[in-house]
């Protein structure tokens, strides 16, 4: 898969007095596929996972993990970034 378009829901795990804030994301999209041999070039399908924002040396970073499945293909990306 090459790339994708989803539309997802989020809902942040409640902490206090903690540096993370975790929460977990789900939702469904259009996934473009780079297969020459397939039928379509666009599959649609569903995503779920769960990451979390962390402050570092008063940094808003952002991990998280989240599985992506659409017409027989999955993948799991893991995103690490900054939130400016």
């Amino acid at each position: 898969m090459t790339s994708s378009a989803t539309l997802n829901l989020t809902y942040r795990v409640p902490m206090t007095n903690s540096p993370f804030s975790p929460y977990v994301i789900a939702g469904a999209g259009a996934y473009r596929n780079d297969c020459t041999e397939c039928e379509s070039d666009i599959d649609f399908g569903w995503n779920a996972g769960a990451g979390t924002r962390l402050r570092v040396a008063r940094l808003l970073t952002i991990i998280e993990a989240r599985y992506h499945r659409a017409q027989g293909s999955h993948y799991i990306p893991i995103t690490v970034g900054l939130i400016l």
